[in-house]
């Protein structure tokens, strides 16, 4: 039998004892299990910074104060208020309940596949805004070294949400890697 290391959040990288400690409490839940996961998912991923997690587990705002609040980091500086604001009024149609937003995030913590994302044979591509402060770009960056093969395409002035970004920039490097694969598939 597997030993886990009781959870000490410090443990686990990034998130501190405190921030832990406040997650187990918004989802109620221990988070023993989790531990082990933790210490693997931390020890290889770029953390944002703590401003925006600390954004993420805020719970002394309104669902639109919230919204405002996390916009500087989804969207690049760049992008126009109008794009953002259209591309928000679409993505409020499947806006989660709060508990489903923090099972999220908790599902986000406690997922690990980068032992295993290796394994992928299929041609892949990575697409990773620059100035993203949700996923830091150095993320993207291990993903696409450990998957044999993969293409990263680190895009200019698109952070989390690219395709709202740089559409025409996510779109173009999106069907030449596609009609890539279809030209090798063929010959």
């Amino acid at each position: 039998m597997i030993k886990r290391p009781s959870l000490r959040c410090s443990v686990a990288g990034p998130l501190n004892d405190r921030r832990c400690r406040r997650l187990a409490k918004v989802v109620g839940l221990k988070l023993a299990p989790l531990s082990a996961i933790l210490v693997i998912v931390f020890a290889t991923a770029v953390r944002a910074e703590n401003k925006v997690i600390d954004l993420l587990m805020a719970r002394d705002m309104t669902l639109e104060q919230a919204r405002e609040a996390v916009l500087p980091y989804i969207y690049d500086a760049a992008t126009p208020r109008e794009k953002i604001d259209e591309d928000t009024r679409v993505r409020e149609r499947w806006l989660p309940p709060l508990e489903s937003y923090m099972a999220q995030l908790l599902g986000i913590l406690a997922w690990e596949s980068y032992s295993r994302i290796d394994q992928i044979t299929a041609p892949t591509l990575v697409i990773h805004g620059k100035s993203d402060a949700l996923v830091p770009p150095g993320n993207g960056e291990l993903i696409a070294a450990r998957i044999p093969g993969a293409k990263l395409v680190p895009l200019e002035h698109a952070s989390h949400l690219f395709t709202t970004d740089q559409p025409q920039a996510a779109h173009k490097e999106i069907l030449e890697f596609l009609l890539s694969q279809a030209g090798e598939s063929r010959a």
